[in-house]
């Protein structure tokens, strides 16, 4: 009797039980289906946003590479395009450089060529500008010599004398060196007796006891028409020698 108290109430839970699976049975496996269904949409949207996410990273990784690829190539293009600017125009600043200092030799020489070849006129003038000069360098050194030697010692007057004119002999040849009329040289139309001459002049009015110091001028200027006459008649054959 007790047993059968005890197992009424089960018996009638699992009545009831089995009743509702009976009545709502179709329910429940249309909401499983239901259910399965949505897993299996929420499985196959999650997997294609995934797949999605995975090429669009991929093609976004690609891109941003493209993009630096393409930047350090354009960078490296500027570099290139920088450096041979900066040769060729290196190259431009040389050759026009070269150009100038062609074009400054050029004229360079040009003018050292119009200064060492002179004319007929300018020779003239030259050698009378210098002829002029030893006038007034003669008259000079004779003074001093009178003031600071003793003259009755004439040898060695004569060897200050021949002194004095030897390097005037030698800077003529220097300053006249560089100068000629029609290829010859000025300084080989100077007359050869020209030192020779000057010395015995500054040594007879030195040793002269009146020393006419006027009647010295007049020499010199005597002396020096004489030369430069006979330097216009060595520039005239020069230039007969040309001309034939």
């Amino acid at each position: 009797m007790d047993l059968l108290l005890v197992t009424a109430p089960d018996v009638e839970a699992v009545n009831g039980m089995s009743k509702v699976i009976f009545d709502y049975g179709m329910m429940v496996a249309v909401c499983a289906v239901f259910l399965l269904i949505v897993l299996a949409m929420f499985w196959v949207i999650t997997k294609r946003t995934s797949t999605m996410y995975s090429n669009n990273a991929k093609q976004s990784s690609m891109l941003l590479k493209k993009i630096m690829d393409d930047s350090e190539e354009r960078s490296r293009e500027k570099e290139e395009n920088e450096q041979k600017f900066k040769q060729d125009f290196s190259l431009l600043v040389k050759t026009i450089t070269d150009i100038f200092n062609m074009v400054k030799e050029n004229n360079e020489d040009l003018t050292n060529r119009s200064k060492r070849y002179i004319t007929y006129s300018g020779s003239i003038k030259m050698f009378k500008n210098y002829f002029g000069y030893m006038k007034y360098e003669i008259l000079k050194e004779c003074g001093e010599i009178l003031e600071k030697n003793n003259i009755s010692n004439h040898e060695r007057v004569h060897n200050k004398i021949l002194l004095l004119t030897t390097n005037m002999d030698k800077k003529r040849n220097v300053d006249f060196k560089e100068f000629y009329f029609e290829r010859v040289c000025l300084s080989n139309i100077f007359p050869c007796s020209i030192t020779e001459d000057i010395t015995s002049m500054m040594e007879e009015y030195i040793h002269d006891k009146e020393r006419n110091i006027s009647k010295f001028r007049n020499d010199l200027d005597n002396i020096c028409v004489n030369y430069m006459n006979n330097v216009e008649d060595r520039i005239q054959g020069v230039l007969k020698k040309t001309n034939d």
